[in-house]
């Protein structure tokens, strides 16, 4: 028998019991006032019993209830809530239980989006956004996942200039602006520091992914109001697409990231399409062309200074600043490391009109502090791409303009290739050069292809003699026959011969022989710093010991 009709029974009992004992008095001879009384007091025991059995089946229906609450608890279903009753014990104990639930969800929603967001900008961070890639790949076909791949230009410089304060806020700010452009289009995330990604998922990714990415390089370019500040910043993009349904979240990453570092090469401010050609390009190429568009603007360029000497009295003529790259990782870089580079990128316009006005400010400077240096001569290398640029002749002019430096002394070395590249451009350049009144050069002569016809007709001031031929003195009795025809035609033609990478006392002695007036090397002095040029102008002294060679002061 069910439990719900067993609860039934004292009611029947008590209802029955007392209508047939009521009966029973009444048949024999009770009166009503005896009678009556009994049956009220049946009815009463009736409704109290009725009473009694509606509060148990209410307390069976919460006890069923909660019974699976508590179920959906224990696995995991936190929004699940105990039944109200109006049994007052059960429904406190009933809101109890609801509070504790409640507080529960709380913490552990707390803790998920802690573990799957980002606590500065609230955006998803990288393991939500790695969980949701991964569900796109495995739901779309090829063609429907795209991933961009960003990070701030020069955000370091921002960061560390107005503090980490100021950049916190500007990431905060980025994000937003992230989020208002992407919309509904794509889910945003920040993967850390100043490096964020969006996932496309979509049959039209690819469109999607470029068209997003233009918004944001356009949008980004808007200042920023950062405590009162206004500040700019703008943003490169790498994208990639699952092209042939195969990649991994990795692979899409990675190839984001091979194409964000080509948008960066190629000026930075705009997004790149990773392509099939860039897999053939290294990855720490492609980080150097990017580390080098800030080389500038970071202070990681350094200049040194190696000293011109007159072979034949030991004077001091002047100095060649060769530029050199900090690098914060790789150390100290070269100009065969990374000028080709800075060629091909455009970037070396910007570096050579660094290195003109910082060298000049650095010799008018030496000047001011040591009279020995007032008559020196500068020699700066001028790159292809400079040579051929129309400001030149106007850079040069302000360079010497904001720095005071006298124009006859600066010396610009040009190779042979540079200036029989297109000789009538090249002959109007350095007529316009020669009125500024500049010196010019012809830097490593006897390797390139230079026409004695023409080269009576540059005005040119100075043939550096390639090192490679002095290397070789004593070695190839053609190279020594070269350097003295070279000294010679010099002479002949009223043009200053410089011999460059002297190293050796031989090479010295052969050179002072052969009438060379000029040159320069390790064997005189390394290139240096202008503090250590400088110190050794204070002590009176020439860079270097010039052995076998008569020193006095340049005066």
């Amino acid at each position: 028998m069910p439990l719900r009709a067993l609860l039934w029974l004292p009611l029947i009992v008590v209802a029955g019991s007392s209508a047939a004992f009521a009966g029973v008095l009444a048949q024999n001879g009770f009166t009503s006032a005896i009678v009556q009384p009994l049956i009220v007091s049946g009815v009463a025991a009736t409704f109290a019993a009725w009473l009694f059995l509606r509060a148990n089946r209410a307390a069976i229906r919460w006890v069923s209830g909660a019974t699976v609450v508590a179920q959906d608890l224990a696995e995991g279903r936190l929004d699940a809530r105990m039944p109200t009753t109006h049994i007052a014990e059960f429904d406190s104990l009933g809101q109890q239980m609801n509070r504790m639930a409640q507080s529960i969800q709380e913490k552990t929603e707390h803790l998920r989006r802690q573990a799957y967001h980002d606590t500065l900008t609230g955006l998803p961070n990288r393991a939500h956004f790695m969980v949701r890639a991964r569900e796109a790949l495995r739901m779309g076909r090829p063609g429907t996942v795209s991933v961009l791949f960003m990070d701030l230009d020069r955000f370091k410089v921002l960061n560390d200039t107005l503090g980490h304060a100021a950049g916190d806020s500007l990431l905060q700010v980025v994000a937003n602006r992230l989020q208002e452009v992407t919309g509904q289009l794509g889910l945003v995330a920040r993967l850390g520091g100043d490096e964020f990604t969006i996932l496309v998922f979509d049959p039209r990714s690819a469109t999607i992914a470029t068209q997003v990415a233009d918004r944001i390089v356009e949008h980004l370019r808007h200042p920023f109001d950062i405590d009162g500040h206004a500040m700019f910043v703008t943003v490169s993009v790498g994208i990639s697409t699952n092209d042939s349904g195969t990649e991994s979240v990795t692979d899409l990453m990675r190839k984001a990231d091979v194409a964000l570092y080509r948008a960066k090469g190629s000026g930075k401010a705009r997004y790149a399409v990773f392509d099939a050609g860039l897999d053939e390009i290294s990855i720490e190429q492609l980080h150097l062309d990017a580390e080098l568009r800030s080389a500038v603007s970071d202070g990681q360029l350094r200049l040194f200074y190696q000293p011109e000497i007159d072979l034949r009295s030991g004077q001091l003529l002047g100095m060649e600043a060769l530029l050199r790259w900090e690098h914060p990782h790789r150390g100290i870089l070269s100009p065969s490391e990374f000028i080709a580079l800075a060629e091909e990128t455009g970037e070396i316009l910007r570096i050579g009109s660094w290195v003109v006005e910082h060298a000049c400010r650095d010799i008018m400077e030496l000047s001011t502090r040591n009279p020995a240096a007032r008559d020196l001569g500068l020699a700066v290398n001028l790159s292809a791409p400079e040579f051929k640029e129309q400001s030149l002749v106007a850079e040069i002019g302000r360079a010497l303009k904001r720095t005071g430096m006298p124009p006859h002394r600066l010396k610009l070395e040009l190779t042979e290739s540079i200036l029989m590249d297109d000789i009538q451009a090249t002959l109007r350049t350095l007529e316009q050069l020669n009125r500024l009144g500049v010196k010019l050069a012809i830097d490593d002569f006897g390797t390139g292809y230079s026409s004695l016809a023409y080269l009576q007709s540059l005005p040119v001031d100075t043939l550096k003699i390639d090192q490679s031929f002095v290397r070789r003195i004593g070695a190839a009795p053609r190279s020594n026959a070269i350097l003295s025809t070279v000294v010679d035609l010099g002479a002949a033609l009223d043009l200053h011969v410089v011999a460059e990478g002297i190293e050796s006392e031989e090479q010295l002695r052969f050179l002072r022989e052969a009438g060379c007036p000029a040159g320069q090397g390790y064997l005189f002095s390394p290139p240096v710093t202008i503090d250590d040029f400088a110190k050794t102008l204070d002590h009176g002294a020439t860079p270097a010991l010039l052995r076998g060679i008569p020193q006095r002061r340049a005066s």
